[in-house]
């Protein structure tokens, strides 16, 4: 008897299906591309069945397409729009998320944050390999925060002297240079002058400013005075403190929040910053800073004070909105409208305040990236295109600035050269937020080619502009961390450096993201992540959230080497099963069977946690290999030679390392 019709209202499948799931009949999601064609590698090539009257044009592969039609490679030729048309969009492939906080409540994390990258790459690592420790332990659904410090409820600054004070403003300033100038170097020694009399009942704003100067300046290099005081001591103020300064809104009011947001990334306390940030953008709309009208109505000191603190509050508030991907404090706001207002505000040759306006410019376009690539499932090429050039040209109006300056100066931590630190990598990390998603499209289709290749098959060619756009992103993510590696070894890098930890940690996920899915071993790729794990290991003896990002990349690296490993022992099987083909495995001797194969693989190469190779898969030759190592630098293990450079000394041994003696034992066939 034949099944009954199953009713439309409960029917699984799609009305419509894609050309190549009708034929091979596999359920299609009705998408374009589908997920089934996704996951075999040619999204590229899918087209519903209903769009089988376009024009011929339309319905060949990208290989047939006429050369006019392809899009140009050669980057003296932009990319025309029909072209870039031509392309299918990438998509994120990432989620929103609901982690653990630190009691136990849940908390969100947008899409385009690192959090979510991560997971798809957890997600990924598991569907390949199964489960492990970097995919699965028991921090993978939780967000870290540090809620074990006892903070102290006053600083005490009744005892520096005014040489002490100094310094710790000049730490404070470089500590905050590229993202907050809300107060200058004399108005903040000013302020330490004054003696600190703290009430619960009448706050006075300029008294909380000057406790959290000290107290940034204290975490940003601890010294035997700063673990003697406080860290971080304003945490513990009391709501009926803070509460008066709600009530009355004004400037010192924005800064005090936007202080304490700041002071709170430094402790690891992201969810509190985030809340404290929300505070002081809205203190600001309030007082009407989003206004050109507030700048017009007042005085030249007075305008330039209240453009101080909007440009930081929105560089800050668009810093913190992209790495949890959740929604700005000033969203929905005309913003654009005052950039002509800042510039001529600040745009003077060798202002230093021009650090400032070239971050505000940048956020701007970091918070365009967010809306427009993250805010949907998928990203066409024109988008991409366009917030690319959009970069391009903020290169051409601060030129430099996306590069540490190389020349020497008296003062290594100068807030010049820790201001070009902070937009550089601010800079790199936005191109990678705005390729990501053609990264993630282009391997993942690798990926699943090469898990479905038959020996000898060649893989299908990928779209031309998504391979030139994920390029783009792992070059960002290589400068990005080249950047980081050179400040380091010239000192700039200071320990409340959270926004460079943050995007030293997305960067080098990036790259570990690629190691993961490409066979070959690319060996500036390899140094730049080590130099990632490097740099975090340096922070984390100040911050746990360093070390817990460090930690994090130590199992993905783990998990490449596992990989790989296995990916060896797969190709040795696979070659001695073709060496079974002509040569019988055993050969019977006076009646005893003997293996003509059998060998004793060294010990350093098994490993407890991984099945070790069979005997009678490796040939006499790959047992002399195993047992004769080839000589190795051994910096080539650390990915770089501290103080080297870039690559600094890894390097394979060269012909004048070779021990000779060893081939005379090599198994020569007779």
């Amino acid at each position: 008897m034949p099944r009954p019709k199953v009713p439309f209202d409960k029917r699984q499948r799609t009305a419509e299906a894609c050309t190549f799931c009708q034929t091979s009949k596999k359920r299609c999601s009705a998408t374009l591309p589908c997920t089934n064609c996704v996951r075999r590698g040619r999204g590229q090539f899918c087209t519903l069945q209903k769009q089988s009257t376009a024009s011929p044009e339309q319905r060949l592969p990208h290989e047939q397409l006429s050369p006019q039609s392809k899009v140009s490679m050669d980057p003296a030729h932009p990319i025309p729009y029909p072209a870039a048309a031509s392309s299918p969009e990438a998509t994120h492939r990432m989620q929103p998320r609901m982690l653990r906080g630190s009691h136990g409540q849940k908390v969100f994390i947008g899409p385009s944050a690192s959090l979510s990258f991560l997971q798809f790459i957890r997600d990924t690592v598991s569907r390949h390999l199964g489960p492990s420790q970097f995919s699965n332990n028991e921090h993978t659904e939780t967000m870290f925060e540090d809620t074990s410090r006892q903070m102290p409820s006053s600083p005490g600054v009744e005892d520096m002297d005014l040489d002490e004070k100094e310094r710790l403003v000049d730490v404070y300033l470089h500590a905050t240079s590229g993202m907050i100038e809300v107060i200058s170097r004399q108005e903040a020694i000013e302020l330490l002058d004054q003696p600190l009399k703290l009430d619960d009942a009448n706050p006075n704003c300029k008294e909380i400013i000057t406790q959290l100067i000290i107290a940034i300046a204290q975490c940003s290099q601890p010294t035997a005075l700063g673990e003697r005081h406080t860290r971080l001591s304003f945490a513990s103020m009391k709501l009926t403190t803070l509460e008066p300064l709600i009530q009355s809104p004004n400037l010192e009011m924005v800064v005090v929040f936007l202080l304490m947001s700041f002071s709170m990334l430094g402790a690891c306390r992201r969810n509190l910053a985030y809340m404290y940030l929300g505070v002081a953008t809205r203190g600001a709309v309030v007082l009407g800073l989003h206004c050109r009208e507030a700048y017009m109505s007042t005085n030249i000191p007075e305008s330039r004070r209240k453009a101080r603190v909007w440009m930081s509050l929105r560089v800050l508030d668009s810093v913190v909105s992209t790495i949890l991907a959740r929604p700005s404090g000033l969203a929905g706001l005309a913003l654009d409208q005052l950039d002509d207002v800042m510039t001529s505000l600040y745009w003077q040759d060798g202002d230093e305040d021009a650090n400032l306006l070239a971050s505000y410019r940048l956020a701007a376009i970091m918070d365009r990236v967010v809306n427009k690539v993250y805010s949907r499932k998928s990203v066409s090429t024109d988008i991409a295109e366009d917030l690319l050039r959009q970069l391009r040209q903020w290169t051409e109006l601060f030129p430099g600035f996306y590069r540490i300056p190389t020349e020497s100066t008296k003062d290594q931590q100068s807030t010049e050269a820790i201001s070009r630190v902070v937009i550089s990598t601010m800079f790199h990390f936005t191109v990678t937020l705005v390729t990501r998603p053609f990264l993630i499209t282009t391997l993942t289709a690798h990926m699943t080619q090469i898990g479905r290749r038959v020996p000898g098959e060649t893989l299908l060619s990928q779209d031309p502009v998504h391979v030139q756009l994920a390029s783009a992103c792992t070059d960002s993510a290589i400068w990005l961390l080249h950047a980081c590696l050179e400040a380091k070894e010239a000192g700039l890098l200071l320990d409340y450096m959270f926004v460079t930890q943050a995007l030293v940690f997305a960067a080098a996920l990036i790259l570990g993201f690629s190691l993961f899915v490409q066979r070959e071993i690319n060996l500036e790729t390899e140094a730049m992540f080590s130099a990632a794990r490097d740099i975090l290991r340096s922070f984390s003896a100040h911050s746990p959230q360093a070390g817990c990002y460090h930690e994090i990349l130590t199992h993905l690296s783990q998990t490449i080497s596992h990989q790989r490993q296995q990916t060896a022992l797969q190709s040795c099987r696979r070659s001695s099963s073709y060496f079974d083909q002509v040569v019988p495995r055993d050969t019977v001797q006076g009646g005893a069977q003997v293996n003509v194969l059998q060998i004793n693989t060294p010990p350093q190469y098994l490993d407890d946690d991984w099945s070790s190779p069979s005997r009678n898969n490796v040939s006499d030759i790959d047992s002399w290999l195993l047992q004769n190592q080839p000589i190795i630098d051994p910096s080539f293990e650390q990915g770089y030679g501290e103080g080297d450079g870039i690559m600094g000394d890894m390097r394979l041994a060269g012909w004048d390392s070779l021990d000779l003696s060893l081939w005379d034992s090599f198994p020569f066939p007779e």
